[in-house]
């Protein structure tokens, strides 16, 4: 049976080997013993779990798929790992639906390639569009009380340059440059199976939301990354309004919509 580091080594993408296999040490050594215990089995990203199971921490190919979206560098250090097994879940339950992958709000592509990595999605017959400026929120897009907030302090660097060369093996994933609503044209899919919005702000996201919610099939699921943070109150009250207004009710922490 082979080790659990030779398994990992196994899925990951040859380029990324070296880093990957000297922060799987540092990273995820820790999370074998966590999911041992009996008391607290997460403490990350202002989630705690106590005395539930956390497995999923020790799974290779979660493990493998974490690693390489960590390596874009899109995460400013956080650990997420919550949020992205989340991302992983619902790209797996997307797996078995008709229709298309959509990612607005993309950065360095850390989530988008965490995700391609779990499903190989290289071999389906999808496509996924990926929709961002690539160099941070368009300001006139943020509203006084957002700036009230500090959305407008967020810091970015343009990234599309590396954006294309993260998904360069791929030819299913679309990068598509521009401001959201502005580019949603370029959607060429009248079917989505997968939604995941991370705009930090409210306007794009709810335009985005808009758009696809009757694009989305039977199951599809809408994740949004901010809604459950106190920063991002402005979109937690405007995604709680689209809810309200589409009869369907916002699941926190698993940051999810779901159209019937």
């Amino acid at each position: 049976m082979k080790s659990f580091k030779d398994q990992i080594r196994l899925l990951l993408p040859g380029k990324m080997k070296g880093y990957l296999l000297n922060r799987m040490k540092d990273l995820f050594s820790p999370a074998l013993a966590i999911v041992a215990r009996d008391s607290i089995s997460y403490y990350e990203d202002g989630l705690l779990l106590e005395g539930k199971n956390a497995e999923f921490l020790a799974n290779p190919l979660f493990v493998s798929s974490y690693l390489a979206g960590e390596s874009t560098g899109s995460w400013n250090n956080d650990v997420i790992r919550w949020r992205i097994h989340i991302l992983c879940w619902a790209a797996r339950h997307a797996v078995h639906l008709a229709g298309d992958f959509v990612e607005c709000g993309v950065n360095k592509g850390g989530s988008a390639l965490a995700v391609t990595n779990y499903v190989d999605f290289g071999k389906l017959d999808k496509k996924f569009y990926l929709l961002d400026t690539y160099d941070g929120i368009v300001d006139e897009d943020i509203s006084d009380e957002e700036r009230s907030y500090g959305i407008d302090l967020y810091k970015y660097e343009d990234c599309y340059e590396l954006v294309k060369v993260v998904f360069q093996e791929y030819q299913n994933i679309e990068i598509i440059r521009g401001r959201v609503p502005d580019t949603l044209r370029y959607v060429d899919t009248q079917k989505v199976c997968y939604l995941h919005i991370d705009m930090n702000n409210a306007a794009p996201e709810i335009a985005a939301g808009e758009f696809f919610w009757d694009r989305l099939v039977g199951g599809a699921l809408v994740l949004l990354d901010d809604y459950g943070f106190s920063k991002h109150y402005v979109q937690k009250r405007a995604w709680d309004r689209f809810a309200a207004q589409h009869d369907v009710e916002v699941l926190t922490r698993l940051l999810q919509l779901q159209r019937g």
